[in-house]
């Protein structure tokens, strides 16, 4: 069974890019400390107001 860990991030006008940049860098150093999700997942909304809405999704097999 996987489990789905799913963060919601909300940015200034514009600054999506930032924040996809920073989660990008994020996944690369939990590789490097052993954790290794199956999927990532790096979903953008530009369009949601006020603010850019990033949403970052990482699915592993199990907690430990």
């Amino acid at each position: 069974m996987a489990i789905i860990e799913r963060r919601v991030f909300h940015g200034k006008v514009n600054s999506a890019d930032q924040l996809v940049k920073l989660m990008k860098e994020g996944s690369k150093i939990m590789e490097a400390a052993g954790v290794e999700p199956s999927k990532t997942r790096i979903l953008t909304d530009y369009l949601s107001g006020r603010t850019d809405r990033v949403v970052w999704e990482i699915e592993v097999a199990s907690l430990t």
